[in-house]
């Protein structure tokens, strides 16, 4: 079965763009810092584009995760409080409240 969605469309826009980076960092670097360094200087620019269109988790692309990750850790409060609201509480007002409506219109009379 084809896999659909927008992680399919990502590939290969991250792929092309590793290559758009990575590969004339290469050949403008090889000469100065050495084959080798250039090689791993490659590598290093080309591993977060290749981190971004192959990495998938539970069916989610390593963008949704980060967002999620990023949304929990940095964005929303560290501590979320446990608020019951106590329906029972209310209805005794209520009855308190009316009984003292009740008691107020009979005074009156």
């Amino acid at each position: 079965m084809p896999r659909t969605g927008s992680h399919t469309e990502v590939r290969p826009k991250c792929r092309k763009d590793s290559a758009v980076c990575a590969v004339p960092t290469y050949f403008l670097t090889r000469e100065t810092i050495g084959n080798m360094a250039a090689m791993l200087l490659l590598i290093v620019i080309a591993m977060p584009f290749f981190l971004f269109a192959m990495y998938e988790k539970n069916g989610l692309p390593f963008e949704k995760i980060a967002k999620a990750v990023i949304k929990s850790r940095f964005l929303r409060p560290k501590v979320r409080p446990y608020k019951t609201e106590n329906v029972y509480e209310y209805a005794e007002k209520q009855y308190d409240l009316e009984k003292e409506v009740k008691t107020i219109i009979n005074e009156d009379r």
